[in-house]
């Protein structure tokens, strides 16, 4: 993530949809544009990245599993996701998590932003803050080790590199994004480690 990084960035969920039946069974895929949503955060959106089944062009499969990608928003919870996929998939369907992980919701008045956004400002970077990231980063994983009483602790994704180079064909950051973050860390662990 780019310096200037959101302090709000929902992260995605992912539930595994297993599909099987019985042999010679046809299925039928229906889409939907957007899912339910939030203001800010848009709508819930899934993305079919895994499709395998079957051993020939010319043999009915027994069995076959779609994995489904579903990014969730704020509001929004796994379970009721869960039901409306094998409500589309039908009775005879499997529908089971894979991995379930909240999205993130850092609101903007938390002290912890302002001390990234103090930092950013050291550094000479914008602190402008940034739209809600609509990727998956380990944010979701730590907000949830280092919160305290199942409060998730305030979470910033910040770091080099541009959202449109993630997961393609020739994948790179610049060094001076690298040489960039690494004065922003330097100025927020000042910050951090400061005597109150």
């Amino acid at each position: 993530m780019p310096p200037g990084a959101p302090p709000t960035a929902p992260h995605r969920s992912w539930v595994t949809t297993r599909w099987s039946g019985s042999r010679g069974r046809r299925w039928r895929c229906t889409t939907t544009r957007a899912g339910p949503g939030t203001t800010g955060f848009g709508p819930v959106t899934a993305n079919v990245g895994v499709l395998r089944g079957g051993v020939a062009p010319n043999v009915v499969p027994d069995a076959a599993e779609l994995m489904l990608d579903i990014r969730t928003v704020p509001g929004v919870e796994a379970g009721q996701l869960r039901a409306q996929v094998g409500l589309l998939a039908g009775e005879q369907v499997d529908v089971a998590d894979h991995v379930v992980l909240p999205p993130l919701d850092t609101g903007a008045d938390e002290p912890f932003v302002g001390m990234v956004r103090s930092a950013l400002q050291a550094a000479g970077v914008s602190d402008a803050v940034a739209p809600p990231a609509r990727f998956f980063t380990d944010a979701s994983v730590l907000a949830g080790v280092l919160g305290a009483d199942d409060v998730p602790a305030p979470t910033v994704v910040l770091g080099p590199g541009e959202p449109a180079q993630c997961h393609v064909v020739d994948e790179y950051c610049l060094a001076s994004r690298v040489e960039e973050t690494v004065v922003i860390y330097r100025e927020l662990l000042d910050r951090w480690c400061a005597p109150a």
